[in-house]
């Protein structure tokens, strides 16, 4: 079977809407047809609808090869405010013309077609011509006027569908770009940090700064690889995480214990990108780090029906010795912008104290599984 061509496309669509505009010139066809054999079976001078029918399409099917033209016209030579002399006055003279021609048509087929009475002499053509000319010109005009309308409020529509469409585009992309920039935040932020803590460990622990340079360029390298994606799915967030964390485990040594509770029918779930480093990072600075003991995180992913929800928890001191629920930090102020602009109201963060001590950060987003 052969593939569709976008000329094929074109030419469909362009029979398409021909077939529409003859169907639509048909509907008043078929009503002056029965007008008009009503009213000459009234006269006395019966008519079969076929025949009052074979006199109408005709007449009614010039306007639907006129429709074209006038568009036609309409495209070259637009109507616009400041600049509409010109083409008012192409459409007069197309509307002039039109109603003439259209006469001639209508004289041409009722001489043809009509029976004359019993009794009246059979009139020449011009007689005819000149009787339309004088009683229906105004009717012309006004059909001519009705349908050049009709083609404006179709073109304003479009116009107006065009702009929504374009004012669409420019949101979606303004707004893409506002995530991507929300998104290169986290890169400098979290480079910051973790060269300063390789400043640290090259007086302490040189061997292991060297280990952590080389970690954070395998990191960042992963990084830059994702550079412009906004979603990847649960298993590749956590790879990128526990990269990130054995950076972190040489920084704390046996001062920082990390588990995952992750729900293996989560791991192909769509999540953005970098969404649960900043949240170990926040847990590790102030659960860990002012520490001198042992402090733990815990990363939880599960599904809830048609949500999945990530959660971060630590045994530190909890919400007050945290941020505010408002998410203050570059981290998580840029976590709770990229939910916001990524989910809408579907995107949730929140800071939920532990019973038993400790902080838990959690995000809910709605499921959106992701390839294979």
């Amino acid at each position: 079977m052969s593939a569709t061509t976008p000329e094929t496309s074109a030419a469909r669509r362009r029979l398409t809407s021909q077939a529409l505009l003859l169907a639509a010139w048909t509907v008043p066809a078929v009503i002056s047809a029965g007008q008009t054999y009503f009213l000459l079976v009234s006269e006395g001078n019966p008519l079969s609808f076929s025949r009052s029918l074979a006199i109408q399409l005709p007449l009614w099917w010039f306007w639907a090869i006129a429709t074209p033209v006038i568009a036609w016209l309409l495209r070259r030579w637009p109507l616009e405010r400041g600049r509409a002399g010109v083409p008012l006055a192409i459409q007069l003279s197309a509307a002039l013309v039109t109603a003439l021609v259209h006469s001639a048509l209508l004289a041409y087929i009722t001489r043809t077609m009509l029976p004359p009475r019993a009794g009246e002499p059979i009139l020449p053509y011009s007689t005819w011509f000149v009787g339309y000319v004088r009683s229906r010109f105004q009717f012309e005009l006004l059909t001519y006027v009705l349908v050049l309308l009709g083609l404006l409020a179709v073109t304003w529509y479009r116009r107006l569908r065009e702009r929504d469409l374009a004012a669409s585009r420019l949101q979606a992309q303004l707004s893409q770009a506002e995530l991507l920039a929300l998104k290169m935040q986290l890169h400098p932020h979290f480079l910051f940090n973790t060269l300063h803590a390789i400043s640290v460990l090259i007086r302490e622990n040189p061997t292991a700064a060297q280990r952590t340079v080389t970690l954070l360029g395998d990191l960042l390298r992963s990084t830059l690889a994702t550079a412009g994606v906004q979603e990847v799915t649960l298993g590749e967030e956590l790879k990128f995480l526990q990269r990130y964390l054995q950076i972190e485990e040489i920084r704390f040594q046996d001062r920082l214990t990390v588990r995952f509770e992750i729900d293996p029918a989560a791991e192909g779930a769509l999540v953005p990108n970098l969404i649960l480093q900043p949240l170990v990072e926040n847990a590790v600075r102030h659960a860990v780090e002012p520490r001198s003991g042992p402090g733990t995180v815990v990363v939880r992913a599960r599904r809830e029906d048609d949500t999945l929800e990530l959660a971060v928890l630590d045994d530190g001191p909890g919400v007050d010795g945290v941020v505010t629920p408002q998410g203050h930090g570059i981290g998580l102020s840029t976590t709770r912008a990229r939910l916001e602009g990524l989910y809408g109201a579907a995107g949730e963060l929140r800071f939920d104290p532990r019973p038993e001590g400790g902080l838990a950060v959690v995000v809910r987003i709605p499921i959106r599984d992701g390839p294979g």
